[in-house]
């Protein structure tokens, strides 16, 4: 093959593609019921999105913690 004929789909390095997940399926109990959450998911109006934005170090991490901390059992997460 020379130089010109390689077409312009084709990358002169094709890329390295390791792509590997896991997925990992844990049983967490909440305080709220499952029904809840699925009669939620039916009415997309009362869903709410967050986004927690800021800068660099100023408790983003911390904050959606504390969510998780407010909503989940923290023992069903000790491995």
């Amino acid at each position: 093959m020379d130089e010109d004929e390689q077409p312009l789909e084709m990358p002169i390095i094709k890329p390295v593609r390791d792509v590997r997940s896991e997925v990992g399926v844990k049983d967490s109990t909440t305080y709220v019921s499952t029904q809840f959450l699925i009669g939620l998911m039916s009415n997309p109006e009362l869903v709410r999105n967050v986004a927690p934005v800021g800068h660099l170090q100023h408790g983003k991490t911390v904050f959606m913690d504390m969510l998780v901390e407010q909503t989940h059992h923290m023992s069903t997460f000790n491995a």
